[in-house]
């Protein structure tokens, strides 16, 4: 979806009710799912981009998931929202820039595949460089359980 796709989504959502909404969830085995996301650019970042991803985190929280990815609703771009320890976090063009040796074993569900849990083997540690949606840089280390969520 390109970013005047996004800009109407929100427009349209914010007309329909001042609080955030649900938006459709794009369920597996959808081909869009696979697809490679896109790099939010530079001119995407700012207001219209944040009030997206409070309505990505109210979809999620809507729905009882841990985290969602803007492809899992039909957003083709490079975003992540989850709440962890009841803390909100978003992650615009997220990379992993290290991952600890040490492995943990994990029991996962996934929004788009609301049916199936999964058991995994995930790094016990991850440091993600991210942006926020108005364009701030971070670098932070997660562990255990959220690094399981990221």
């Amino acid at each position: 979806m390109e970013n005047n796709q996004v800009e109407s989504e929100v427009k349209r959502v914010r007309t329909e009710t001042s609080q955030p909404k649900s938006l459709g969830i794009v369920y597996g085995p959808s081909s869009f799912l696979k697809q490679r996301s896109l790099e939010v650019t530079e001119a995407e970042f700012g207001e219209d981009l944040k009030a997206a991803t409070d309505i990505m985190l109210q979809t999620m929280k809507n729905l009882k998931g841990a985290g969602l990815a803007a492809v899992q609703i039909g957003i083709l771009k490079r975003v992540f929202v989850a709440n962890i320890k009841d803390v909100d976090l978003v992650m615009v063009n997220p990379t992993i820039t290290n991952l600890s040796e040490e492995m943990i074993n994990s029991q996962e569900g996934c929004l788009s595949l609301p049916l199936y849990r999964f058991g995994a083997i995930r790094h016990k540690n991850i440091t993600v460089k991210f942006r926020d949606p108005l364009g701030n840089e971070y670098e932070e280390t997660y562990f255990d359980e959220e690094s399981v969520i990221i």
